[in-house]
């Protein structure tokens, strides 16, 4: 399936940052933070300008339980003006309901498309009995 689609996918096009970016993300939910650290340091040594490679590279340092690596990038990802959505992953992995939570809404309240994802998104299994986020699914229009 998806291993197969993004090996493929980087056959095909090596320097495509997106399939490193996907690579990343889902090496972190399969918890391999060691294919999601190479693959960040990959996209960093090739796209260190691109506003996703702060959220890549938060990503694995998460996966990694480096808090305070994770601190760091997210606080790139803020001054790179990073959307919402990917730093309420980033605060998701650090297990913070909280800033996930604010980080969502203000994701929905600037009407970012990735917030359609909120349902589905295996970043946020932790709070889904959260009635802050069944409250923001309603607001969403996604229950």
């Amino acid at each position: 399936g998806q291993k197969k689609a993004l090996a493929q996918m980087h056959r095909l096009q090596a320097n495509f940052p997106g399939g490193h970016a996907l690579t990343v993300v889902m090496s972190v939910q399969q918890h391999d933070c060691a294919t999601a650290g190479r693959e960040a340091d990959w996209m960093n040594s090739k796209y260190p300008a691109l506003a996703a490679t702060q959220s890549i590279l938060a990503y694995a340092s998460a996966c990694r339980n480096d808090r305070a690596e994770t601190l760091q990038h997210i606080r790139q990802m803020d001054a790179r003006k990073a959307p919402a959505y990917q730093l309420a992953i980033a605060w998701a992995l650090l297990h913070d309901k909280d800033r996930t939570m604010a980080a969502l809404q203000k994701s929905a309240d600037a009407h970012e498309g990735q917030i359609l994802y909120l349902k589905y998104d295996p970043f946020f299994d932790e709070i889904r009995s959260d009635p802050r986020y069944i409250a923001l699914e309603k607001h969403v229009g996604l229950i």
